[in-house]
């Protein structure tokens, strides 16, 4: 029921994403209108999502959860990005799509949590949330790379993502928080051997990935030339962590069902001599 449930809200998330790509999003323009790259972007992720959600249903479980999850968290962060950054005075400028694209991130997200709980009364074991020394050290890097985009100039305007002009803290409030929660989730899995910990690391990494990879994708074609240090910093940064903690998350999800499935049976006491 539980797996319903979430392949429901995540399949009214995959809409409401693609839905949102052509309604207005931002004084009057839609995704599409501000840039086509971003629009494709979009697009290209909504239609994995759906192929991911096709794949759920069709019996895939693990790997179409997992891509769901990845896919919707990076979308929380890459429409979030407007709502985001107008936070402090300016969300009268926002329109229906943008909302909308960022309800269709969170459901495709929420969804494939639901997905993926654990069954009632399955317990993960502390000793299972070791997790590979590659995934850690990329996730590591990548939060690195994200901090120090925070203060650097982003573009020839000459705001940073902290101090961007006439926009406030807001955005790099919001990138902040999922920065540091990624590296919480990080310390819990590598430091704690906690393994729900992972989870967190990769929801927060994926969300930061999805806000620092706004503008690159925007600039792609036309508008590079404006980029400066922090964007690019930010763009690197975002994906390192988004495929370090990916890796993490996997490894420990299957080193916990390998220790599930091979641990030793219980053996009944030796029956009492006469």
């Amino acid at each position: 029921m539980d797996a319903q449930v979430g392949r429901a809200i995540a399949a009214v998330g995959v809409v409401l994403a693609l839905i949102a790509i052509w309604i207005d999003a931002v004084a009057g323009q839609s995704y599409w209108d501000v840039d086509g790259t971003v629009g494709a972007f979009l697009l290209i992720m909504v239609i994995l999502a759906g192929l991911a959600l096709v794949g759920a249903f069709m019996g895939q479980a693990a790997g179409a959860y997992r891509a769901l999850l990845t896919i919707g968290a990076v979308l929380v962060g890459f429409y979030g990005f407007f709502p985001a950054a107008l936070a402090t005075d300016q969300w009268s400028i926002l329109d229906a799509g943008g909302w909308l694209g960022l309800c269709g991130g969170a459901l495709i997200t929420v969804g494939a949590l639901i997905m993926l709980m654990p069954a009632r009364g399955e317990t993960r074991t502390m000793a299972a949330a070791a997790g590979p020394p590659m995934g850690a050290m990329l996730a590591g890097l990548g939060l690195v790379l994200c901090f120090i985009a925070l203060w650097v100039k982003v573009d020839n305007g000459g705001g940073s993502y902290w101090n961007a002009p006439n926009l406030g803290h807001s955005l790099g409030v919001v990138m902040l928080i999922a920065l540091i929660l990624s590296a919480v989730g990080l310390v819990g899995v590598v430091m704690m051997r906690m393994a729900p910990a992972a989870g967190l690391a990769a929801l927060g990494g994926l969300i930061a990935c999805g806000l620092f990879i706004f503008i690159p994708v925007g600039d792609a074609f036309n508008d590079l030339g404006q980029m400066r240090a922090g964007a690019w910093l930010g763009f690197f940064g975002g994906l390192l962590l988004a495929i370090g903690v990916v890796m993490l998350s996997k490894s420990v999800a299957t080193t916990a069902a390998h220790t599930t499935t091979t641990a030793p049976a219980a053996t009944a006491p030796p029956a009492a001599t006469a």
